[in-house]
């Protein structure tokens, strides 16, 4: 028998519910038995695995109580709006700075998966591999 504070507990059974299975499947689902052979469990999936690392966060997400995960959310919007205002007032050096910036950052978000065998984010981009 676990004891969980009550608004964890909440959040388990919401997610439960949310999946469509009970708190004891999703918690087997979850925490699947540990084989004897395997004495460490991994503790993050395989660096090839994307789709796995992104169900890995966004499991670790919902499983965040409501008010953090809009908390975040409030954060990132704030972030955005002052992004945006700054925008506004930009002067054109300032613009092309910061288009040249983002263009550099698209060039080595590409250069990094190229060399993971990803498949480029920005095909409007030329990715020069040195």
């Amino acid at each position: 028998m676990l004891e969980l504070p009550p608004d964890v507990e909440s959040n388990l059974r919401d997610y439960a519910i949310r999946e469509g299975v009970s708190v004891n499947e999703l918690i087997a689902r979850t925490f699947p038995a540990r084989q004897a052979s395997r004495t460490v469990p991994q503790s993050r999936p395989p660096v090839g695995d994307s789709g796995e690392r992104r169900r890995v966060a966004l499991h670790a997400v919902l499983a965040l109580p409501k008010e953090e995960i809009n908390r975040r959310n409030a954060r990132s919007i704030a972030h955005l709006e002052a992004e945006l205002a700054d925008a506004v007032t930009a002067t054109p050096a300032e613009v092309e700075a910061a288009d040249i910036e983002w263009e550099e950052h698209k060039r080595r978000m590409n250069a990094h998966r190229a060399v993971t065998g990803e498949r480029p984010l920005f095909a409007d981009v030329e990715t020069d591999l040195e």
